[in-house]
C-alpha cells in the first residue's frame, strides 16, 4: 500500500523533472496553497486513522489556506472596550463569598435584602429547610469587587429555577453594582456582558428577580446569548418614609383629619385599658417575641384566604436568625399593650441608615381591633425612630396597606426581570411572568383589588366553615 503522504512525493518528484500535463508553479508562493488543496482532498478520501493524522499535521492556517478560527470568550469573563475585563468567580455557599460580599455593601449601597446577613439567615435556616441551594458570582475589575449576583435554586419538577434569596420576603434584591462600574463608558455593556457569562454557568434553568428603578432595569434587562431576557411591564412601588424630627415629620405627613382619627383610635383603647408603648432593641428579646409576633400574622393570612407564609417554623428560626446577626444588622421591635393585653406589635430590622419594615400584626382579639390598635402603633413607633435620631428613612416594602398611604412620601418603582436560560425554564419563567402581571393589574386597579379580597375572604370562611 502506498504511503498516506505519497501525493506530496510525487508532486515534488514532477516539479524537479518537469514532466508533461502538470503545472509547473511559476511562483513559490503557490506552492503552499497547492499543497494544502491536494492534503485537503487526500483527507477527505482517507478514511481511518491515516486521515486523523493528515488532519492534525496542519498546524498552520496560512498552509491550510484558510483563516485562524475566532477564539471564543471564556463564559468566566467580560471584555471591556475601554481595555480591562471583568473577572468572574463562582460561590457555591454564602460564607465563601463573604469577603468581597461584604466589601460590595459598604461601597454599593446594599439594602439589607442584599446584605450578606441576610443570606447567611436564610443559608442557616430557611434554605436547607426548603431544599434551596445557592449560588453567587462576583465579577472583578482590577482585582476589585464591582459586581455582585446571588440567587437561591430550587428545583420545580423538571426545572432548576433562580430567585432572591428569601423568596417572599425578600424584595429590592437584584444585582449589586459598584459605583465605579456604573460610571464607566461601558459600564452597562460591561453588566450586560456578565449577566450573559452568569447565565452560562449558573446551574438553573430560569432566573426570577427585582430590579428596583429605572437604571437597573434598563442595564440588566438583555437579550442574552443562551436564552430570553424580559422584564413585566407594570411595575410595583416600594413605599419609602423619610425621618425627620417629630414636630416637622408629623405635621408633613399626617392631615389633619387622619390625625384627629388617631386620637379617637387611642382613646378608644385607652377606655379598655391603659396605653403603654415600648420599643427594643436587644437582639434577646426580639427574637423571644417573634414567635407570638408570627402566629399572629399567620392567623390574619388563614383569615384572609392568603397563602400562609408565617406558619412554617424554617421562616420562624429565619426571622430568629436576622433578629440575633452580628454583621450590622440591629432589630427593631415595637409594641403597643393596652393593660396587660399586646394589641400590635412592629418588626423591622436596622441596617446602614434604613430601617427595613418586615413585619406587623396585630391582634385577633376583637374587642382590641375596634380600636384600630395599628394605626396608634404605627404613630408611636414612627415618633420613637424620630426622636431617636439614628435613622434617616422608613422601607416599608411593597404591598398596598392604608398605613403606607398615610406616612409613606416616596416610592420607588420595582419591575420583576424573568430570563429564560434553558428549555425548561420556558413553562417557569412564562407562568411567573403571567402571575405578576395578573397581579399588578388587579392591584392597579381599586375595583378589582376590593372584589378580589372580598372573594378570597369568602373562600376562607367557607373553607373554615364546618362541612354538614
Amino acid at each position: 500500500m502506498r504511503p498516506v503522504h505519497a501525493p506530496l512525493t510525487a508532486i515534488a518528484s514532477r516539479r524537479r523533472k518537469g514532466l508533461p500535463g502538470r503545472r509547473r508553479f511559476s511562483k513559490n508562493k503557490e506552492l503552499p496553497a497547492t499543497l494544502a488543496r491536494v492534503v485537503r482532498a487526500r483527507t477527505a478520501r482517507t478514511s481511518g486513522n491515516g486521515a486523523s493524522l493528515l488532519q492534525r499535521s496542519i498546524a498552520s492556517p496560512e498552509i491550510a489556506g484558510t483563516a485562524a478560527p475566532e477564539r471564543r470568550a471564556r463564559p468566566g469573563t467580560a471584555e471591556s472596550a475601554a481595555g480591562g475585563a471583568l473577572r468572574i468567580d463562582a460561590f457555591q455557599t454564602v460564607e465563601a463569598a463573604a469577603r468581597p460580599w461584604q466589601a460590595l455593601e459598604r461601597g454599593a449601597g446594599a439594602n439589607l435584602f442584599q446584605s450578606h446577613a441576610w443570606a447567611a439567615a436564610w443559608e442557616a435556616t430557611a434554605g436547607p429547610a426548603h431544599g434551596e441551594g445557592f449560588q453567587a458570582f462576583v465579577g472583578y475589575l482590577d482585582g476589585v469587587p464591582v459586581l455582585l449576583n446571588a440567587f437561591a435554586i430550587r428545583q420545580d419538577g423538571l426545572s432548576r429555577i433562580a430567585f432572591p434569596i428569601g423568596g417572599v420576603h425578600a424584595a429590592e434584591c437584584g444585582g449589586l453594582y459598584a459605583p465605579e462600574l456604573l460610571s464607566r463608558p461601558d459600564g452597562a455593556r460591561l453588566i450586560a456582558d456578565a449577566r450573559r457569562a452568569i447565565a452560562g454557568r449558573l446551574a438553573a434553568d430560569v432566573i426570577l428577580e427585582p430590579c428596583l428603578g429605572e437604571t437597573a432595569l434598563k442595564s440588566e434587562t438583555t437579550i442574552a446569548r443562551r436564552g430570553l431576557a424580559f422584564a413585566g411591564s407594570l411595575t410595583e412601588p416600594v413605599h419609602l418614609c423619610h425621618l425627620a424630627p417629630w414636630d416637622v415629620f408629623d405635621p408633613a405627613h399626617r392631615k389633619s383629619r387622619h390625625r384627629a382619627e388617631d386620637r379617637r383610635s387611642a382613646a378608644r383603647l385607652a377606655r379598655i385599658a391603659p396605653l403603654r408603648f415600648e420599643i427594643t432593641t436587644d437582639p434577646a428579646a426580639s427574637a423571644a417575641a417573634l414567635g407570638d409576633l408570627l402566629r399572629q400574622k399567620s392567623l390574619q393570612f388563614r383569615a384572609a384566604g392568603i397563602p400562609d407564609r408565617y406558619g412554617d417554623p424554617a421562616v420562624v428560626a429565619f426571622f430568629e436568625r436576622l433578629a440575633t446577626a452580628d454583621a450590622g444588622t440591629e432589630p427593631i421591635l415595637g409594641r403597643l399593650h393596652v393593660g396587660e393585653r399586646i394589641a400590635a406589635t412592629i418588626f423591622s430590622v436596622g441596617f446602614k441608615d434604613t430601617v427595613f419594615g418586615l413585619v406587623t400584626a396585630i391582634s385577633d382579639d376583637a374587642e382590641l381591633r375596634r380600636g384600630a390598635p395599628g394605626f396608634v402603633a404605627f404613630e408611636k413607633y414612627l415618633q420613637a425612630l424620630c426622636e431617636a435620631g439614628r435613622y434617616r428613612t422608613v422601607d416599608f416594602g411593597v404591598g398596598d396597606n392604608g398605613l403606607k398611604d398615610r406616612w409613606c412620601d416616596d416610592a420607588r418603582p420595582l419591575s420583576y426581570r424573568y430570563e429564560i436560560i434553558g428549555p425548561y425554564g420556558i413553562v417557569p419563567g412564562f407562568r411567573a411572568a403571567g402571575t405578576e402581571i395578573a397581579k399588578r393589574t388587579v392591584k392597579a386597579n381599586p375595583r378589582l383589588a376590593g372584589f378580589y379580597r372580598r372573594l378570597r375572604r369568602h373562600a376562607a370562611e367557607r373553607h373554615k366553615a364546618p362541612r354538614t
